[in-house]
């Protein structure tokens, strides 16, 4: 499953295709695409440049010309509207911007989210869905870790040995693993959460209680659920994986904006702005399997205790804003307002923050 396209031993005789994707300003591609799990399979050249590396049309090229198109080459077998449509989501190109929608924020979130908006101008969240192999294995990895020092470069070791396909990572011998991957327990419990997610079909009756009625003929079939339902079947059916993890393969596979990955930049970034309450807690892989809440209405479970104080069923009241938000607090958290040492001099939103210590 999730095998990339090969573009096989004659590509460089075929024509290139190209193609031109508009997008609504603003937009920044590198903005959007750094931060995103689906980098993992692209390479930055430049500025405004990147090259994907592994999964579905690799070997892509898409660039930014101006501030609102999206140059893309490709060589190998494809129509022009395959390519347009994998462009366009992976770009993010599926959603208008998302800064259009702030005015929509109850007031007390508007003017935090206005800041980040405008420091970090055209970040949208790509999509994924046909490289769910790809993206499962990233977030996996990337468990209290850096993850564009390390998951990265895991990632592509991973990409040159398995190209996507599951079973031979979950089959492999993890002392090949350790050295030719890496020695850390992230990369020894990858195996272990693979071999789960793809065993999740003969284990669907043990996993959806409580759930709505599905099928699961394959793994990449959850694609076709709610994402809250197929949220708990990967919280329940997956070891090593918890709510920021399973959250952050939603959102780049799901088209589901209103799922935010509850980090600690997140955390940190929103209650320093005020636009969350601070001493909010994370949610919690055991409450999360097992109950509803705001963030995750199933009416067959009971409801969540940790609620009135959790970060993902407060973060949800931004609606479909949420997974772009936690985008930008992303962004600003990892570069500028750390949670240990922020850098409230370089500060581009200093004069918007209310937290006394940017004073």
């Amino acid at each position: 499953m999730g095998q990339a396209e090969s573009p096989g031993p004659a590509r460089s005789e075929r024509a290139e295709l190209r193609v031109e994707v508009e997008v609504e300003e603003p937009f920044d591609l590198d903005l959007t695409l750094s931060p995103s799990f689906a980098s993992s399979m692209y390479v930055r050249l430049g500025r405004g440049e990147w090259l994907k590396v592994a999964g579905r049309l690799a070997g892509l090229k898409v660039r930014q010309v101006g501030r609102r198109l999206v140059e893309a080459s490709w060589s190998g077998e494809a129509s022009k509207e395959a390519l347009e449509e994998v462009v366009a989501y992976e770009v993010g190109a599926w959603h208008g911007p998302f800064e259009d929608e702030v005015s929509k924020l109850p007031s007390w979130a508007r003017l935090g989210v206005e800041a980040l908006a405008s420091a970090y101008a055209g970040v949208r969240l790509p999509q994924a869905p046909w490289d769910l192999a790809y993206v499962f294995v990233a977030v996996a990895l990337s468990r209290r870790t850096r993850y564009d020092v390390l998951v990265l470069k895991w990632c592509r070791r991973i990409w040159e040995l398995f190209n996507g396909d599951l079973e031979g990572l979950a089959e492999a011998p993890l002392s090949f693993l350790r050295e030719a991957v890496g020695t850390s327990y992230q990369v020894a419990q990858l195996q272990v959460a693979v071999r789960d997610f793809l065993s999740m079909p003969s284990r669907l009756a043990e996993l959806s209680r409580g759930l709505p009625s599905v099928e699961l003929e394959a793994p990449t079939a959850l694609l076709s659920f709610d994402p809250t339902v197929a949220r708990v079947l990967l919280l329940r059916g997956c070891r090593f994986l918890g709510p920021k993890t399973v959250d952050s393969f939603i959102l780049t596979c799901f088209k589901a904006p209103e799922v935010a990955p509850c980090d600690v930049h997140l955390r940190t970034v929103s209650s320093r702005l005020a636009f969350l309450t601070s001493g909010l807690v994370y949610p919690s892989k055991q409450l999360c399997a097992n109950r509803s809440c705001r963030a995750q209405p199933l009416p067959g479970l009971p409801r969540c205790s940790l609620e009135p104080k959790c970060l993902r069923a407060e973060v949800a009241k931004l609606g479909s804003l949420a997974g772009w938000v936690q985008t930008l607090c992303y962004l600003h958290g990892s570069s500028t307002c750390k949670s240990g040492r922020p850098n409230c001099g370089s500060c581009p939103i200093r004069q918007a923050c209310p937290w006394e210590g940017a004073e």
